[in-house]
């Protein structure tokens, strides 16, 4: 199947993404580097922001001592376009371009393989 295409034919509940993260491991007070085709998995049946259902997700499972983090590839080096790691977005992750538009964590500066870091809340950051 073509990353680029939604999977319609298959649908979760928000609670499953949920229990499919635990069960693959990801376990509270982890680093977590996603990198998915999240519209190749389907369509999340009780919400119509797929990044938004997964984030929160991510989120609820990692606990507030746990870190996300998305890549947010731009390439802009190779293209020869200005980078910034405020506003360019990502080729690569509609998570990152999420965070980007919401101002969830910190971004690196690398030009072309920068990531998005969504660190746990600051009192478990010690």
């Amino acid at each position: 199947m073509d990353a680029n295409v939604v999977n319609l034919t298959c649908t979760y509940r928000s609670n499953e993404i949920k229990a499919a993260l635990s069960a693959a491991g990801v376990k509270p007070g982890a680093a977590c580097l996603v990198h998915a085709a999240l519209f190749a998995l389907g369509w999340p049946q009780d919400s119509a922001n797929v990044a938004q259902t997964w984030l929160e997700q991510l989120r609820e499972v990692l606990g507030p001592g746990g870190t996300l983090i998305l890549p947010a590839f731009t390439y802009s080096y190779c293209r020869h376009q200005v980078f910034d790691p405020l506003t360019s977005k990502s080729k690569v992750s509609l998570l990152a371009n999420y965070a980007l538009k919401h101002h969830l964590g910190y971004r690196t500066l690398d030009p072309n393989f920068s990531y998005i870091i969504i660190p746990g809340s600051e009192e478990h950051a010690h």
